[in-house]
């Protein structure tokens, strides 16, 4: 037999015009700009691009790791 589940009705409120994501990237961005340019070799830079795009939704999968560790093997990158 299954439980009765009273819902209350709440009013419905619109999401703000920012959104805690964009807030997030908006700090990202500006810590960023105060990095140093990396005056590396491109493979470190190719292997960075690839980081960077693996981090996007701040969590590395393990099909991401993978291909994280493939990239700095052809590349001859060590940790």
């Amino acid at each position: 037999m299954w439980t009765t589940i009273l819902f209350l009705e709440r009013p419905w409120y619109a999401r703000p015009d920012f959104a805690t994501e964009q807030r997030a990237s908006a700090f990202l961005e500006r810590i960023s700009l105060r990095l140093p340019e990396i005056t590396g070799p491109a493979e470190h830079q190719n292997y960075l691009v690839l980081l960077d795009r693996c981090l996007l939704d701040r969590q590395l999968s393990a099909h991401e790791a993978q291909a994280l560790v493939q990239l700095a093997e052809e590349l001859g990158l060590v940790r």
